[in-house]
């Protein structure tokens, strides 16, 4: 369908659509931080649920899911969107800005959220940012598919490789037309001031006085660690369980986080070939969407300076002296908790020759436990 032309003082929604792996987090971060400095503004954070009042994380993601295994998802989108839109009307917001990248893959929802959209009297825009795709099958290995699979070799194979980007842009153009939808590339030469935030606020033509920054969010864990991980899927519960990995941060510290932005989890000839396999979508893409772009390619090709090369031993290794910190710090906390214990139980018979009442004791002892 295409979308009808909006008098002015038509209230926009610009939906943030990502791709996953493309900075989404750090782009939800910013709006959930910034929500009450964007709405003197006019510009309006919707909650989590495409409504107002509710929890304002910046993203709309788990709403989705629930809609898509609705019934009918274009009625209960169009009960939200119209809702959204009556309070921006009344309340003087022109734009809400809206972020859920997973409805990037959720193709079957983009006809209910246009036709949603254009009941509800709302001039929808939409925002997608890619990345190389050799990059993304690395991050997405770390994020969800070692949860699954033993190797990013057999991940991707097994299907974590990404469909072709113009599989998702394509879509979204042709339902909202392709003045209201915009690529932008995940890539730091491609963003301004290299920053995904700082892209989509230019892009969009944001406020910045007043507005909070925001701190890494949503980092990648070392590989090592993440190849470990690997070794023992059973202990994940499905691709979103992070318990393994939050319990290794509490041991590690810092350590359980990647140092630079070089993998080996891909040597340097399976990152060409993956972008050869996807060179000539790559150049539909850069010439339906970005044609003032000035490389002949869309992605900066892979530098060998991104790749870690490592022989099977040396792998081996790396991991083994994650585990090595691992039980390093174990012990130290053991050795903590059994001084604390030693110390509880010291203070617990002096306090009785003091004559301490009972309580009191106890208290004395609990406060040498830490």
């Amino acid at each position: 369908m295409r979308l009808p032309h909006y008098p002015p003082g038509t209230p926009t929604l610009v939906l943030h659509i990502g791709a996953p792996k493309c900075g989404s987090s750090a782009i939800q971060a910013y709006l959930g931080a910034n929500a009450a400095a964007l709405a003197p503004y006019g510009f309006l954070v919707p909650d989590c649920e495409f409504g107002v009042g509710g929890q304002t994380g910046g993203y709309q993601i788990w709403y989705l899911e629930q809609v898509a295994s609705l019934d009918d998802p274009t009625a209960a989108l169009t009960e939200r969107l119209t809702a959204l839109a009556r309070h921006m009307r009344e309340n003087g917001f022109h734009t809400a800005l809206a972020s859920a990248e997973n409805i990037s893959g959720r193709i079957e929802l983009i006809e209910p959220f246009v036709t949603a959209a254009t009941a509800a009297g709302l001039d929808l825009r939409v925002v997608l940012y890619i990345r190389r795709q050799d990059s993304y099958i690395i991050s997405a290995y770390q994020q969800w598919g070692a949860k699954n699979f033993a190797s990013v070799k057999e991940y991707a194979l097994g299907g974590g490789a990404p469909a072709p980007w113009s599989w998702i842009a394509d879509p979204w153009a042709l339902a909202v037309g392709r003045e209201r939808f915009r690529l932008r590339l995940f890539q730091r030469g491609a963003l301004h001031g290299g920053d995904i935030v700082q892209d989509y606020v230019q892009e969009l033509g944001l406020p910045t006085e007043g507005m909070a920054d925001i701190e890494r969010v949503n980092r990648s864990y070392d590989e090592y660690l993440v190849e470990l991980g690997a070794e023992v899927r059973d202990v994940f519960e499905g691709p979103h369980d992070n318990g393994f990995f939050e319990t290794m941060e509490r041991l590690l510290g810092e350590n359980a986080y990647k140092k630079g932005s070089s993998s080996h989890l891909l040597t340097y000839g399976q990152r060409r070939l993956c972008m050869r396999y996807y060179r000539s979508d790559n150049r539909k893409l850069r010439k339906a969407y970005l044609p003032d772009w000035p490389r002949a390619e869309l992605f900066d090709p892979p530098r060998r300076d991104e790749v870690i090369e490592l022989s099977q031993i040396d792998r081996l290794k790396k991991r083994e002296a994650v585990l090595t910190r691992s039980v390093y710090a174990l012990t130290q906390r053991v050795i903590a908790l059994e001084a604390a214990l030693q110390s509880a139980a010291a203070a617990v018979p002096a306090a009785a020759e003091e004559n301490v009442p009972a309580p009191e004791a106890c208290k004395v002892a609990d406060e040498a436990g830490g």
